[in-house]
């Protein structure tokens, strides 16, 4: 059964009841894990009506975007406040959407003397002398239909134009709501720039602030080993050979490999990485530099059960070349993996010894 449009009885009885400017209010971003929260409002002129309004909500996004020109048209006057998520973050999300509502209210060309809002909650506070508070306002009241699709339309733009510059969380889809290839997103790089830190998916993140080595150490006698992998792209590749070729025996135990494959698998595609491109590169590691610009090592590394059991090196090492397959020292650090173009990096420490 269609929903029916929304109508303009309410705005009628305000009218009626001597008030000379309604506006409606319509936020959105309130629920998102990452981007700004904002409150649309928009006037409307009595005489004229656009058809096909709806709840933003109601509408698919390329219809949202078909008739936001019209509704902007239409509208007497219209504004979009907006709190970004730095001022959700220090202010809370109920703080943060009654700023987004003033500054929407204030750039509006006219002072609107009632507002009709979305829900039970006055958040427009004395910004406007009389506020109607009606749950569903949003789907059945025109005037909120309108300031909905506005601010909806301009936040997705926002988002879809964020994903440019922060690709791994896929803003462009998600709109920085929450979803799985967010989440998953999350746990491989950790939040953007754009997302809000105090929210609850922020809970477990350990932002990483360096190694501290004991001043007291003895050099001669001691050594460490760092492993470092930056995303969950890299720790699942890394482990994935372990549990593939361990020698099952039973079904139970076959089935423990292939669940774990297939999940990485749809991880990884969630992640937008290139299965292929990765496959190649984590087998054949040619051409990396290692140390400095004179020593061009050709590195084949076969992984087993999570350790490095052949590395070798072709080609000269430099003035002072040594026997194949012989690494000075000083460069027996760290090989790099560039996969793909999402820039997922494997750090892999490989310790080569003398032979």
């Amino acid at each position: 059964m269609a929903t029916p449009a929304p109508t303009r009885l309410l705005e009628q009885e305000l009218w009626a009841a001597g008030h000379d400017i309604v506006v409606g209010i319509d936020e959105v971003g309130r629920g998102a894990w990452a981007g700004p929260l904002m409150v649309g409002a928009a006037v409307l002129p009595r005489d004229r009506r656009v058809n096909g309004v709806r709840d933003s909500k109601a509408l698919s996004e390329a219809a949202r975007e078909r008739m936001f020109d019209r509704v902007a048209e239409w509208c007497h006057t219209w504004a979009i406040g907006e709190a970004s998520q730095a001022e959700c973050d220090a202010l809370g999300m109920s703080a943060a959407q009654q700023l987004a509502a003033r500054r929407a209210i204030e750039g509006l060309s006219v002072r609107p003397d009632a507002a009709i809002t979305d829900g039970n909650w006055n958040f427009l506070g004395d910004v406007v002398p009389h506020v109607e508070l009606r749950v569903k306002a949003d789907r059945d009241c025109l005037v909120v239909s309108a300031a909905s699709v506005l601010a909806k339309v301009t936040r997705d733009r926002i988002m879809r134009a964020e994903a440019e510059h922060y690709p791994h969380w896929a803003f462009d889809s998600n709109k920085g709501y929450p979803c799985l290839r967010h989440r998953a997103a999350l746990q491989g790089y950790g939040p953007s720039a754009i997302h809000r830190r105090s929210w609850a998916f922020m809970d477990n993140y350990v932002p990483f602030d360096g190694v501290k080595v004991p001043a007291e150490r003895r050099i001669s006698d001691t050594r460490l080993e760092l492993r470092y992998t930056p995303t969950l792209a890299g720790a699942m590749v890394d482990a994935l050979p372990y549990l593939v070729e361990y020698p099952y025996g039973c079904t139970e135990q076959t089935l423990n490999r292939f669940v774990p494959t297939v999940l990485t698998q749809k991880i990884l595609l969630d992640m937008r990485l290139n299965l292929a491109d990765i496959a190649t590169k984590r087998t054949n590691l040619n051409a990396q530099e290692i140390g400095d610009e004179q020593v061009a090592l050709a590195i084949l590394i076969e992984v087993r059960a999570r350790h490095i059991v052949r590395a070798k090196a072709r080609g000269e090492i430099g003035p002072r070349a040594e026997a194949a397959g012989a690494i000075p020292h000083q460069h027996r650090h760290l090989a790099r993996i560039d996969i793909g173009h999402r820039e997922i990096r494997v750090a892999i420490t490989i310790e080569i010894t003398d032979r």
